[in-house]
């Protein structure tokens, strides 16, 4: 869903599967020259983790780290240590994030699901 808070353009999208999110962002960088990408690893850290990993592969983008929870301490100082990336607790708020930016952005709250039977 494309949006704009205070002629800032940005997206946020959700997906089922890092690979579905891979290949998002990848098709979505070739036209960004910043991105700020939201990761919510409260689901699953390591599948964060992997896709942290692969994004960066490509591009330094700014990277900001959201969880509800304590159980992913370990990844955030992780993460800390090799990116110098931002943590920020949820409920957290698109407009503090991106307040006086004037380049495009795209958020991309990338949250892994494990999809249920009871869908």
């Amino acid at each position: 869903m494309a949006s704009s808070i205070l002629g800032t353009r940005y997206n946020v999208a959700s997906y089922a599967s890092n690979d579905e999110a891979f290949l998002s962002f990848r098709a979505l960088q070739r036209h960004l020259d910043v991105a700020l990408i939201i990761i919510d690893f409260d689901r699953d850290a390591s599948a964060a983790e992997d896709l942290m990993i692969r994004i960066f592969e490509y591009k330094d983008y700014q990277l900001v780290l959201a969880s509800g929870s304590t159980h992913a301490a370990e990844l955030r100082a992780r993460m800390f240590k090799l990116w110098n990336v931002e943590f920020m607790r949820k409920p957290f708020s698109i407009r503090s994030l991106i307040d006086g930016v004037q380049e495009f952005i795209a958020v991309h709250y990338c949250a892994p699901t494990r999809r249920s039977g009871t869908d």
